[in-house]
């Protein structure tokens, strides 16, 4: 079993009910000298927050995640397929845009985060750290290879 975080600190990705800390700050290094994400223009049909070769870093644990592939879009975030500098494999990183979240105190983002972290059973993905930054949410997840929900009820309705 994989695990990014090993501590219980307010830093380690583990949410407290009482209180959900995030470890805050992250630097994105982007390949080509294209700058800051946050530069770039974000407006609907636009470029993803971040593209293959792109780095963005945990300041706080100082985990290195590197862009593989943008995986898809939602209303709020959008999916990185991710390799970590501490552990081998990929992981999917959902990246959630602040701006875009209606409660400034985030406290659905944070109970989203809890109850994911909570749930442990064989056909969820597991949550396994979260960090932020002014910007964005980060969590990160395991990452399903080859098959979305899509593909696998399309195979069942062919079985039948």
């Amino acid at each position: 079993m994989v695990r990014l975080q090993q501590s219980y600190s307010p830093h380690s990705g583990v949410l407290p009910e009482r209180a959900a800390h995030f470890a805050v700050g992250y630097a994105v290094e982007c390949r080509d000298g294209r700058g800051d994400s946050r530069d770039r223009d974000h407006s609907t049909g636009g470029p993803s927050l971040f593209q293959p070769g792109d780095r963005i870093v945990d300041e706080y644990s100082k985990e290195e995640f590197h862009v593989d592939q943008f995986l898809g879009k939602g209303g709020f975030a959008e999916c990185f397929a991710v390799r970590s500098n501490r552990f081998r494999g990929q992981f999917a990183l959902k990246v959630v845009e602040k701006a875009k979240l209606k409660d400034p105190s985030y406290s659905k983002m944070h109970r989203e985060i809890n109850l994911h972290r909570s749930v442990s059973h064989p056909n969820i993905v597991r949550l396994r750290g979260s960090f932020q930054d002014r910007h964005y949410f980060f969590l990160v997840m395991e990452l399903c290879q080859e098959r979305t929900l899509l593909s696998l009820i399309n195979q069942s309705k062919r079985k039948f």
